[in-house]
């Protein structure tokens, strides 16, 4: 069992009786909890389609100052539906943000195959990745940058690839629709985007608040992603129940 993911699961389940405890003895407004619960169109990821039917993703997010804490999952519909369970640790300080997240994605999620505990390198299909993300708030770029450090990562000979990703972003605003392009690349000669340096994820991303009644506002957002490598495009849309 790897050490590193021992560390982050114990972190994950510790955190919410340390941030609670924390925040009792400061009195302190710096403590968040939230959650949100998804619809979409179809789920991409990095300009791949990881889910080509409609499904649900729900989120939890802690944070206590810059330190932060979350897990998120998604559930297809489909007749023999695929579901993703991820979960993270991070901190943020000054527009920057250092995350290790651990994905899970089972074969089987009814149940009878369910490996979550098994960690074992050339076995599990644990993923974990190590991210550096900056959002600037002056130029409102993002820079994002993710490495695979454990798990089903790996080549023919059982070793990791440590398959990597960046991406680059801009964000702006035109008559109350939010607007998004991105480019995305992997450099990582045969990791799991592409054999070799390639852009894999090219797109913009359309952003809004739908009322649907005097007190409900439902985020809404619509993206158009094309994986050059794979020639590939879809549009994909979200809305945010809760």
């Amino acid at each position: 069992m790897s050490r590193l993911y021992i560390a982050l699961t114990v972190s994950m389940f510790m955190l919410p009786a340390l941030l609670r405890a924390q925040a009792d003895s400061t009195a302190s407004s710096a403590l968040g909890a939230d959650f949100s619960l998804e619809l979409k169109s179809r789920r991409m990821w990095r300009g791949f389609v990881s889910s080509k039917v409609p499904e649900l993703t729900a989120c939890i997010d802690l944070s206590y100052g810059g330190l932060f804490a979350g897990a998120w999952s998604a559930y297809s519909f489909a007749a023999r539906p695929m579901q993703e369970v991820d979960l993270w640790l991070g901190y943020a300080h000054s527009g920057f943000k250092l995350t290790l997240i651990d994905y899970w994605y089972p074969s089987d999620t009814l149940g009878w195959r369910s490996d979550f505990f098994h960690f074992d390198a050339r076995t599990t299909c644990h993923q974990v990745e190590a991210i550096l993300q900056y959002d600037g708030t002056r130029v409102p770029i993002s820079l994002l940058c993710g490495v695979m450090v454990y798990g089903d990562d790996r080549d023919a000979e059982g070793q990791n690839r440590y398959s990597s990703y960046f991406e680059a972003a801009y964000r702006f605003e035109h008559g109350g629709v939010g607007l998004r392009p991105f480019v995305g690349v992997s450099p990582t000669p045969n990791g799991m985007y592409s054999p070799g340096f390639n852009v894999v994820n090219l797109g913009l991303t359309l952003s809004k608040s739908l009322r649907v009644s005097s007190s409900w506002v439902m985020p809404a957002s619509c993206s158009l992603v094309v994986n050059p490598h794979q020639e590939t495009v879809n549009v994909v849309l979200t809305l945010g129940i809760i």
